[in-house]
C-alpha cells in the first residue's frame, strides 16, 4: 500500500470519526402519538412524554440531563423531525432530538427582548414558529412573531383581538387547521389566525390551562388546573362549547407547555375489479386523506403500471380546483406522472385513473404508486397502500384470467329492508349485454329467487355467467349487549356486532351527560359519572341505517382500602405502601412516625398506582420497624372529597 493512498485512507477514517457524534445528535423525533410537555422547576425544566390516543397513558419524564434550560412554547418540525423551544430567561431558540440532547441556535435577529413569550408553536408547514409576546407590566399580549428556525429571523406581524387577552398556549386541530389558544385573561378558548385571536364565540371555562395539544383524531386536550400555579391535570375539551371534562393527574410544575405532531397523510389505492379479463377496463383509484394540519403543495404521483395495461381516462374528485395538477404522463401510455399536486385537508381528495388490459395479458400484476414531496415526518416518499388489506403500504394485484364463464364477486347489492336485489354484470365495460329476462343493461333489479344469466360481448369475443340470487338472507343488525357496569369516572368502550358492510358513518349519543374522546368513529373512549342510555347508529355505502342502544350502569360506590402491614424489603411482594380502592385522585397524602415527624408526603396521586406509594424511606433513607400513620385528601370522580386517616406498620 503506497503512502499516498494510506495517508489518505487515514484521513477518509478520522473523517468518518469525526462525522459519528454529528449523525447520533441528529436522531430524528417520530411524528406519532406522542405528546411532549414541559414543566418549569426550580432549577429549569423538566420535559415529559406521554401517549395519546383516546385519552393520556404512558406518562414518563425524559432528557433530565438538561434540566438547567427554561423550556418555552414548544414546537415540533415536520420538515428535520425536531423540536424547537425558546429558552424562557434568555431568548434563544433551542433544537431538540430524540436522544433528549438540547442544541443552542442563538437568539433569533429581530425578536423583541423585552417581552415575555408563553405561548408558540411551529406550524404544520414545519418552518415558521409562531410566537405571542406579553408585556409583563401591562400582563397582556402586544406582539405576534413569525420565526424562520433555519435562518433565525423573526418577522413582526400585528396582533389583533377582540380585547385584552393572555394567551398561554397554541395548537392546531390537524384535521379542519384551525388554530385554538387558551386566553388566561378571559379564561376562554380561542381561535388564532396569524395574529388574529378571536375569543367571542366560547364561553368562559373554569380550568386553567397553560398546555394544549391535539390527538390525530382531532380531539382537543388541555393540561392545567383550578387556577395559576396550581397542580396539573389533563383534560379533554369541547372545541365548541368549551367545555373541559377531567382526564387524569399529570406532571406537577409552575408552569407548562406542550408540543405533539397528530399530523397524518395517508395515500391509499384501490384497484377493481381484482379479476379482470382480456379487453376489460380496470379503475384505479388514489385516495389521499390530509390530516396534516395544512394543505400540502407541489407533490408528485408516480404510478407505472403493469405492461399490458394502457391508460385511457384521469379524471380528479377534489375541492382543490382539480388538484392543480400537471400530467406529465397518461392516457395512451402505462405511467401515471403527475405533478404540483395540491392535496387539501379532508377526505374528498381523490384521483381515478381507468386502464383497459390488452387482449394478450394473462397472470396476475402487481402494482403500486409512490407520491413524493411530502415532509420528512410525513414520509417525503410515501407509497400507496392497499386499501383492501390490513397491512401496511402493501402493493396491489390484477388477476387477469382468460376464461369463458367469467364469475360475478360481491354483484349483489340488496336494498336496506332486503325486498329487492340489484345484479351487476362482472365485465362492466362489455360493447353489448343480453340477461336471461331479456334486459339489455350492465345490471337488472330482481325481486325473486332464483338463477340469472348474461352474455357479453366484448372487442376479444363472447363471455357467458351465471348467477344464483338468494332472499332468505339476515336482516340488518348490529348488537351491543344489554348493560354492563363500570365505575364512576373509569373509561371504558363499548365493542359491538353488526352485518352491515361499508360502514361510512359512526354516531354516537347518550341521553345523559357521557364524555366521548370522539362521535363518528367506530370505538370512542367513553366516560361517565352516572348512568347512561348510550346509542349507536351506523350508516352504509347504501344509506341503510341500523341502530341500538346500552344501558350503562355506574357504580358509585367510593371505597378505598389501606393496607396495615408492608415489609419494603426489595423481595417483589408488598413493598409498598398505596392506597387502593375505585376511581379517585389522592391530592395529599402524608405519613408520620410516632413522634409526629413527617416520614413521606405525596401529592396528585392517583389510587392503586405503586408510582405515587411509599417505599419505607425518608430523605433517602430506609426507616427501622415501626407504627406510622398516615392522612390523606381524596377527591372522587364526581368531585367529592374525604379525609381518611389510618395507621401502617412497616416490618422489613
Amino acid at each position: 500500500m503506497n503512502s499516498y493512498f494510506l495517508n489518505n485512507f487515514k484521513t477518509y477514517l478520522l473523517y468518518l470519526l469525526l462525522l459519528m457524534p454529528i449523525t447520533l445528535i441528529s436522531q430524528e423525533v417520530d411524528c406519532d402519538n406522542s405528546v411532549y410537555i414541559s414543566t418549569h422547576i426550580s432549577t429549569g425544566s423538566g420535559l415529559y412524554r406521554l401517549q395519546v390516543d383516546n385519552g393520556i397513558s404512558n406518562v414518563e419524564e425524559i432528557f433530565v440531563n438538561n434540566q438547567q434550560y427554561h423550556l418555552g412554547c414548544l414546537g415540533y418540525s415536520v420538515v428535520d423531525k425536531m423540536i424547537y423551544a425558546l429558552e424562557y430567561n434568555t431568548y434563544e431558540l433551542l433544537r431538540i432530538n430524540a436522544l433528549g440532547e438540547i442544541t443552542n441556535l442563538g437568539v433569533p435577529k429581530g425578536l423583541d427582548t423585552n417581552l415575555v413569550y408563553n405561548s408558540g408553536d411551529i406550524f404544520p408547514g414545519g418552518r415558521d414558529f409562531f410566537l405571542i409576546g406579553k408585556e409583563e407590566a401591562e400582563n397582556r399580549d402586544v406582539a405576534f412573531y413569525a420565526i424562520d428556525i433555519f435562518d433565525l429571523r423573526a418577522t413582526p406581524l400585528a396582533l389583533v383581538s377582540d380585547g385584552d387577552v393572555r394567551v398561554q398556549d397554541m395548537a392546531r386541530n390537524p384535521i379542519d387547521g384551525t388554530v385554538y389558544g387558551y386566553d388566561a385573561q378571559q379564561q376562554k378558548i380561542i381561535t388564532v389566525s396569524l395574529g388574529q385571536v378571536s375569543n367571542y364565540q366560547f364561553p368562559s371555562i373554569q380550568a386553567y390551562f397553560t398546555s394544549l395539544f391535539f390527538d390525530k383524531s382531532g380531539q382537543l386536550y388541555g393540561l392545567g388546573g383550578s387556577g395559576p400555579g396550581t397542580s396539573r391535570e389533563f383534560f379533554t375539551i369541547d372545541k365548541i362549547t368549551g367545555m373541559a371534562t377531567l382526564l387524569t393527574n399529570g406532571p406537577i410544575g409552575n408552569d407548562t407547555d406542550a408540543c405533539s405532531c397528530p399530523y397524518t397523510f395517508e395515500f391509499y389505492k384501490k384497484v377493481y375489479p381484482k379479476e379482470v379479463l382480456p379487453c376489460q377496463e380496470v379503475t384505479i383509484e388514489y385516495t389521499f386523506f390530509n390530516t396534516s394540519g395544512s394543505a400540502r403543495t407541489a407533490l408528485r404521483l408516480l404510478d407505472e403500471l403493469p405492461v399490458g395495461l394502457t391508460i385511457t381516462s384521469i379524471a380528479f374528485q377534489s375541492e382543490s380546483n382539480k388538484f392543480n395538477a400537471r400530467i406529465n404522463s397518461g392516457i395512451g401510455t402505462n405511467l401515471v406522472d403527475l405533478s404540483r399536486l395540491e392535496i387539501l385537508l379532508g377526505r374528498k381528495n381523490k384521483i381515478t385513473v381507468r386502464a383497459e388490459v390488452d387482449p394478450e395479458v394473462q397472470g396476475v400484476l402487481s402494482t403500486q404508486a409512490i407520491l413524493e414531496n411530502l415532509p420528512l415526518a410525513l414520509n417525503s416518499a410515501l407509497p400507496s397502500d392497499n386499501i383492501e388489506t390490513s397491512t401496511l403500504a402493501d402493493p396491489n394485484f390484477i388477476e387477469v384470467i382468460n376464461t369463458e364463464t367469467p364469475v360475478f364477486e360481491d354483484n349483489i347489492v340488496f336494498d336496506c329492508d332486503k325486498n329487492t336485489a340489484i345484479i351487476v354484470a362482472p365485465i362492466p365495460n362489455a360493447n353489448t349485454y343480453l340477461w336471461s329476462d331479456g334486459n339489455t343493461t350492465p345490471s337488472i333489479t330482481v325481486d325473486q329467487s332464483g338463477i340469472y344469466q348474461v352474455e357479453m360481448e366484448t372487442d376479444c369475443k363472447i363471455y357467458k355467467a351465471e348467477i344464483e340470487v338468494d332472499f332468505n338472507v339476515p336482516d340488518n343488525f348490529l348488537e351491543m349487549g344489554s348493560t354492563i357496569e363500570v365505575y364512576q369516572g373509569a373509561t371504558f368502550s363499548i365493542p359491538f356486532e353488526t352485518n352491515l358492510r361499508n360502514i361510512v358513518q359512526y354516531e354516537w349519543s347518550a341521553d345523559n351527560l357521557v364524555n366521548f374522546s370522539c362521535t363518528n368513529c367506530a370505538n370512542p373512549i367513553i366516560n361517565t359519572l352516572s348512568s347512561s342510555t348510550i346509542s349507536l347508529e351506523i350508516t352504509d355505502e347504501q344509506g341503510c341505517i341500523i341502530s341500538n342502544d346500552l344501558l350503562v350502569e355506574v357504580n358509585k360506590s367510593k371505597a378505598i382500602f389501606a393496607p396495615t402491614v408492608f415489609s419494603p424489603n426489595g423481595d417483589g411482594r408488598n413493598d409498598y405502601f398505596y392506597l387502593q380502592g375505585t376511581n379517585a385522585r389522592i391530592k395529599t397524602i402524608r405519613i408520620f412516625d410516632r413522634w409526629g415527624t413527617l416520614s413521606f408526603e405525596n401529592q396528585n396521586g392517583q389510587v392503586n398506582d405503586l408510582a405515587h406509594g411509599w417505599a419505607g424511606d425518608s430523605q433517602g433513607k430506609q426507616l427501622e420497624n415501626g407504627v406510622f400513620i398516615w392522612y390523606a385528601q381524596v377527591t372522587f370522580a364526581d368531585g367529592t372529597e374525604e379525609v381518611l386517616s389510618g395507621t401502617i406498620t412497616l416490618i422489613r
